[in-house]
């Protein structure tokens, strides 16, 4: 719902260009196996679902970055 809400936000401003960031990646014994699950499932969101080509949202995909 905050990610919807903000993407609401941001299209309020289509002369501005936004810089939204996915989630980093952890190693195994700093998160733990749901919390990385569901991380991951959320980045999935983000690429998938979230982003829509053309808006004025560029995502810089961290979690690709760290994991290539």
């Amino acid at each position: 719902m905050q990610y919807n809400a903000l993407i609401n936000k941001i299209y309020e401003f289509p002369n501005n260009k936004f810089i939204v960031w996915t989630p980093a990646v952890f190693i195994k014994n700093q998160i733990a196996e749901d919390e990385a699950k569901r991380t991951q499932q959320f980045y999935k969101w983000m690429i998938d679902e979230w982003d829509e080509k053309g808006d004025n949202i560029f995502i810089w995909d961290f979690y690709k970055y760290e994991t290539e």
